[in-house]
């Protein structure tokens, strides 16, 4: 129960039933969760009686893909004794769904002006600004490395609001990196990566 699972991987839901202290075989009339999955029965009729017997554990099972953030469900069973006695209980269950994303923006600055494809003036100093962030993403990230195609090396500057060493969501991450402009078109290209607690990896360029 609130375990961390990757956003879109396989989530499979295990319900496990018994009569608990009571004493008298029931028939299960329903087996449900609240989130529109359907548990299947599995195993656990031994005899194979039809009937939930007392030291028998029935098992059903659902599946699903994992969302991103918390997720919480409900199963739910109900039964009867011999006697129709209706009896029934439900437990909770959840997780979380880690949805790890990096987003790199990337501009050049003059020192005046800031963008992408501005004007400077040959052999001014230039900077270039990589910001990164968790997009859309809902976990903190490990920052691998952040590069320049064109050999300059970004440095980290500011971002890490809470010290922590992670880019957590919320946060942007400022990196620059300097050089001498030369004439003509130049372009160079930013590159993130980073991974997950979980230890997948992520990567963003532009």
């Amino acid at each position: 129960d609130g375990i961390n699972i990757e956003k879109d991987a396989t989530v499979t839901w295990k319900y496990s039933v018994t009569t608990g202290t009571g004493n008298v075989p029931l028939t299960i009339d329903s087996i449900t969760d609240d989130q529109g999955v359907t548990p299947v029965y599995v195993s656990g009729d031994t005899n194979a009686n039809g009937l939930l017997d007392p030291g028998e554990t029935w098992l059903y099972e659902a599946s699903g893909i994992a969302i991103a953030g918390t997720y919480n469900n409900l199963g739910t069973v109900s039964a009867h004794d011999s006697l129709n006695k209706q009896v029934g209980d439900d437990d909770p269950s959840s997780y979380f769904g880690f949805d790890p994303q990096i987003v790199i923006v990337k501009t050049t600055s003059d020192g005046t002006t800031e963008g992408d494809g501005i004007n400077i003036e040959k052999d001014a100093p230039v900077t270039w600004k990589y910001s990164i962030t968790t997009g859309t993403g809902n976990v903190p990230l490990t920052i691998d490395s952040v590069t320049d195609d064109q050999g300059v090396t970004p440095v980290y500057v500011s971002g890490d609001t809470n010290a922590n060493g992670l880019l957590d969501p919320g946060e942007t991450w400022l990196y620059t990196a300097t050089g001498t402009a030369i004439a003509g078109t130049y372009n160079n290209l930013g590159t993130v990566s980073a991974h997950d607690s979980l230890n997948k990896q992520v990567g963003d360029d532009d």
